[in-house]
């Protein structure tokens, strides 16, 4: 689980924008393949009908402690940062998801 402060909620209070990155966390959610529930309870202390609220484009805002989990977690789980707030790049770190390869493997491919 993922541990956040327990503070006063700040809210990102923008419909243009909480559409925008509902529909890239909607994406997100899709392209791991795990359920609202699960999601949640990984998250911590939020409400499932929130989560639910901002996935289906009908938040006019987003909690921002909520926000910097859901972050967290993309990036766990491969997904970019860059991509998730903005829209632009890939949406998985392509360079994470290719083996390092050993500089003898290098050397090899040279050789022959």
């Amino acid at each position: 689980m993922i541990a956040r402060k327990k503070s006063a909620r700040q809210m990102l209070r923008s419909p243009a924008l909480a559409k925008e990155l509902s529909t890239r966390i909607r994406v997100a959610i899709a392209r791991v393949g795990v359920s609202h529930t699960k999601l949640v309870e990984s998250l911590g202390d939020f409400r499932l009908d929130t989560l639910s609220r901002i996935t289906n484009g009908h938040a006019t805002a987003i909690p921002m402690d909520m926000l910097v989990c859901l972050a967290e977690w993309a990036m766990a789980e491969n997904i970019s940062l860059e991509w998730l707030m903005t829209g632009s790049g890939p949406m998985e770190h392509t360079d994470l998801l290719e083996p390092h390869r050993k500089d003898s493997d290098h050397d090899n491919d040279k050789q022959g």
